[in-house]
């Protein structure tokens, strides 16, 4: 027990050596607070050369004189230096993070980043290789390469405008440019469906996408073996677009209520 309180006092009386940190990071941090002070400072300048340049301005104006005592150029020039200064600032501060990815990059190509075992509270450190290309599906090359002739189906100018608006509505044509609008609306061909008619039926391929022109129809989803009505599409409503979009079945049954 006495030899531990002279160790204790011993510990006791030994200075604590100050709080250290890397030379890099203490030279970074210097160049930061020294960029802050000078931005700061130079936000002074800009301030105050741009009021003297105002009350130069409005003097000239009261003097009726064409000539005022502050130059345009040195605002200019100020606000330069300020940009300069932020810039600096910014590239300071970006440093350690593309130094990282620097050093992830070259590691990446020499093959020496691998999965770290992940510590206490932290998460495991896998691979930081760049994403590929991500698309629905594969296009075959016979499609890449086939040559597809424009549809033009005849149809009244009444109706291409109903068709365009109807088009132009929708989110999903909403940024088309107008020529491949136009060329949509010409392949469009009118259907007419007596009431009652079931035009699309949930799980089946889709080759079409619809717009109602007039009348009302409604839309289906089976849900335990029961179908519930879950939207309406009147004038101008289009539906039947998901299955062209994702090659899939048929979400919904669609029946003519006239």
């Amino acid at each position: 027990r006495k030899r531990l309180g002279a160790m204790q006092a011993q510990a006791a009386q030994k200075p604590i050596p100050p709080p250290t940190m890397p030379v890099e990071e203490g030279g970074a941090l210097c160049d930061m607070l020294s960029l802050r002070d000078k931005i700061a400072a130079q936000k002074l300048i800009v301030s105050k050369t741009r009021k003297r340049q105002e009350h130069d301005a409005a003097s000239a104006a009261e003097a009726d004189s064409s000539t005022s005592g502050t130059s345009p150029q040195a605002l200019v020039e100020a606000l330069d230096a300020l940009v300069s200064l932020q810039q600096q600032l910014i590239a300071i501060t970006l440093r350690p993070a593309m130094q990282q990815a620097s050093q992830d990059e070259a590691a990446i190509s020499l093959g020496h980043l691998v999965e770290e075992p992940a510590g206490p509270g932290s998460l495991p450190r896998f691979n930081r290789v760049r994403r590929g290309a991500i698309s629905s599906e594969c296009v075959p090359e016979v499609l890449a390469t086939a040559t597809i002739s424009k549809v033009v189906v005849p149809k009244g100018e009444q109706m291409r405008m109903q068709l365009k608006h109807a088009l132009q509505d929708l989110v999903l044509f909403s940024d088309v440019h107008p020529e491949d609008l136009a060329a949509i609306v010409d392949a469009f061909t009118s259907e007419h469906c007596a009431a009652g008619t079931t035009i699309m039926k949930q799980g089946e391929a889709g080759d079409r996408f619809y717009i109602v022109m007039s009348g009302v129809c409604d839309v289906y989803v089976e849900d335990g073996g029961s179908m519930q009505l879950v939207a309406t599409a009147a004038d101008g409503k289009g539906f039947g677009e998901l299955a062209l979009l994702y090659n899939a079945p048929r979400a919904a049954t669609v029946i003519a209520r006239t």
